[in-house]
């Protein structure tokens, strides 16, 4: 997945940290690409923190091979589940 957008972003949770090593993050311009390997038993993701811009991170997904779905965390007790498409966009408001 790679994504746009994201400024002053940084990774601050990382699921697996064997995938981190093919990590290509840049903060200051807010860009990122991330690969991971899936295992039917398993989940994987990140987190991306702070977000205190109002703005949009664009996703593309560069590859996707067995995964159906997405999770979106707005705060530790709300979710939003979402179906995974090519290109995406995540966006906040005030």
């Amino acid at each position: 997945i790679q994504y746009t957008g994201a400024t002053d972003a940084d990774l601050v949770v990382r699921d697996d940290p064997r995938d981190a090593e093919a990590w290509d993050v840049d903060v200051e311009v807010g860009t990122g690409t991330l690969s991971f390997k899936w295992s039917s038993c398993c989940t994987d993701g990140f987190g991306l923190n702070p977000l205190n811009a109002f703005g949009c991170i664009d996703f593309h997904v560069t590859e996707n091979v067995g995964i159906d779905g997405l999770r979106v965390w707005v705060n530790e007790d709300e979710y939003v589940d979402l179906e995974l498409q090519e290109d995406f966009s995540l966006c906040l408001s005030d």
